[in-house]
């Protein structure tokens, strides 16, 4: 459900319950797959009932774990890293785990449980939607279900499949978190009420919901919280000061060498919140290209750690800030992207005409007050990027598609982006909210988000 290949996913999924059997942490002196299967061919078998992964066949976990050591260590490390961290982090799920043999499902893709969780989220997403349009809140939504848990795959018990799988088909229910009770899908009124939900199951050690990042270094493998030990995410915001610390409108002196523009939100220097096109290119079989402008938390060694969709953004952002809100919804969004292929089109007739309106003047604006290069007007700074070996269809394999694809990337690139900045710049208290906003959805840790465990190498935010 999140950015890890689906085998990588079922593996851990295999791994985490060969350790559960066993009752012991794998040896991670064990060179490849090979060996591995040899070794704990008996286990294998053996959990085969309890590790419910389809869509995903044997043959193609092998095939990636023979061809990827990475995943086959990081399998190792993230299964044997929550046997350890269990103990402290989810007693009741460790008491479940320690001893030998099988208890737990180990689960990805399934119906029980990933289809009775997506039902609760979509019922629940649509009754807050209801409540915005109806009530006037401004409560958030979730467009993708991975920003509101991004687990890839969940070990629960019979119990919690059987309550998951009540719920989410209407059926009455007995289930008391506190004072409490649950007794059917229409109490999921909003998301406090299903975190609520998960986190009691959590509790009670029936359901571990697990989010999976590559994690090939023993020593720098680790297990955390997010919206279950209380004050779990603020910690992570206060310990990496989490909130706006600038920008970087080009990260070289030349500003057209890119498209994006990125945002610093931590003290971590190489963590970086990038915002850019993530389309396609398009172009085959008569299809044009498929802009979407998006934020992507870079900096990761292992894994790209979370991101915000176009519509996203605007949701995210419109939480602090009506002006950010309108400027960043996604029918602007789309107008904007729509505006620069055509000036980037028109450019080839007459360019002086074509970067005559609003947004080439405020793209020079940004490019003059956010970058070190400086140009008199619109006309010489699209000029230059006109005859630019990047934007050229000599040195874009010949293709005139290629160089006007290209070209609308930077302006609307470089408009939405520099747009931000300015928001930004213009209020840094305001931008210190939205900011730690974008950050917390982007990493699924927004107050509304599930609560859920992660996987991953130290240097995954």
């Amino acid at each position: 459900m999140a950015d890890s290949p689906k085998q990588a996913e079922a593996a851990q999924a295999l791994f985490s319950a060969i350790v559960d059997y066993t009752g012991a942490p794998i040896p991670t002196n064990i060179p490849n797959y090979t060996s591995f299967s040899q070794k704990y061919k008996k286990e294998i078998r053996s959990v085969s009932r309890k590790v419910v992964t389809p869509g995903v066949s044997s043959a193609s976990i092998v095939d990636l774990l023979n061809k990827d050591k990475d995943w086959f260590k990081s399998s190792i490390n993230i299964a044997n890293k929550l046997f350890s961290d269990t103990a402290k982090l989810s007693k009741k799920t460790h008491g479940r785990i320690k001893p030998k043999g099988l208890d737990l499902f180990y689960v990805r893709g399934d119906k029980n449980v990933f289809g009775s969780i997506d039902k609760l989220w979509k019922y629940t997403n649509e009754q807050v939607k209801q409540a915005n349009q109806l009530e006037g809140k401004n409560s958030l939504v979730f467009n993708n279900i991975n920003k509101w848990s991004p687990a890839d795959i969940y070990l629960a018990s019979a119990k919690a499949q059987r309550l998951l799988r009540d719920a989410a088909s209407g059926k009455k229910i007995n289930f008391k978190s506190g004072k409490f009770e649950f007794t059917s899908i229409s109490n999921f009124v909003d998301f406090s009420v299903l975190n609520l939900f998960i986190k009691q199951m959590i509790d009670d050690g029936d359901l571990l919901p697990l989010s999976l990042k590559k994690s090939p270094d023993k020593k720098n493998t680790i297990i955390k919280t997010i919206n279950y030990i209380e004050n779990d995410v603020q910690k992570a915001l206060k310990s990496q000061e989490i909130g706006y610390h600038g920008y970087v409108f080009s990260k070289t002196n030349d500003v057209f060498s890119s498209k994006d523009v990125y945002i610093k939100f931590t003290n971590r220097e190489r963590i970086l919140l990038q915002f850019r096109d993530k389309g396609t290119s398009g172009f085959s079989k008569g299809k044009a290209p498929a802009y979407s402008y998006q934020g992507i938390i870079t900096g990761g060694t292992k894994a790209l750690d979370g991101g915000l969709a176009g519509q996203s953004i605007g949701d995210v952002l419109g939480q602090t800030s009506t002006k950010a809100k309108s400027l960043f919804k996604l029918s602007n969004q789309k107008s904007v992207i729509d505006k620069a292929v055509k000036i980037s089109k028109e450019m080839d007739e007459d360019i002086e005409s074509a970067v005559n309106n609003d947004i080439c003047k405020d793209v020079c604006k940004f490019v003059n007050n956010y970058s070190k290069q400086e140009y008199d007007n619109p006309l010489d700074l699209f000029t230059e990027l006109y005859t630019n070996k990047n934007y050229t269809a000599e040195n874009l394999k010949g293709s005139q598609q290629l160089a006007v694809r290209a070209r609308a990337q930077f302006i609307f690139g470089k408009y939405l982006g520099g747009s931000m900045i300015n928001i930004f710049e213009g209020d840094k208290k305001q931008a210190d909210e939205m900011v730690t906003n974008m950050i917390l959805y982007a990493g699924s840790r927004a107050k509304s988000s599930s609560p859920h465990f992660k996987a991953s190498d130290i240097s995954s935010f």
